[in-house]
């Protein structure tokens, strides 16, 4: 038996909806709504809007077939797998060389000088400087309370 599920109401389900709306609503009045059902239906398919919500729909599913074409991607990963390639060869010609180095070495030379001192002591961090630190500032007259206050009269907004 083939598997008759739609939106997850299989055919029993649907039988009992279908029973409870003519219980409901009757014969006559089920078949005049399907009628209006119907004619929204086709309304709404036929509308401007819903055409252009389609159009649209479908241009958001063809949008990342239409930007690999427009960006050329195919260009970019044949140019990729022959840098790739040519990448490769270089490293396989490089491991080749170095094989036959490996397999025949050069006469390395020998020191003849003595052998070097002992490795300079590493250099000391600088001492900072905070001669403006322990300097003493210059003790004036103390600032007078009056010139204050009156700063302050002058600083602060006006309510009215």
């Amino acid at each position: 038996m083939p598997d008759l599920n739609i939106f997850g109401i299989g055919l029993q389900e649907l039988a009992v909806f279908v029973v409870i709306l003519l219980l409901l609503f009757g014969p006559n009045d089920l078949t005049r709504m399907a009628k209006s059902a119907g004619r929204f239906i086709n309304r709404l398919v036929r509308s401007e809007n819903y055409q252009v919500i389609q159009r649209v729909s479908t241009e958001m599913q063809n949008l990342p077939r239409r930007i690999v074409e427009e960006a050329q991607i195919e260009d970019l990963q044949q140019i990729g797998q022959q840098t790739g390639e040519q990448l490769k060869s270089a490293a396989d010609d490089l491991k080749a060389a170095a094989q036959s180095l490996n397999a025949n070495p050069a006469p390395s030379p020998r020191l003849t000088s003595a052998p070097p001192s002992a490795p300079a002591p590493p250099p000391q961090p600088a001492t900072p400087n905070f001669s403006a630190w322990t300097q003493e500032l210059d003790s004036g007259p103390p600032p007078d309370p009056e010139s204050f206050a009156a700063w302050t009269r002058e600083t602060q907004p006006k309510t009215e």
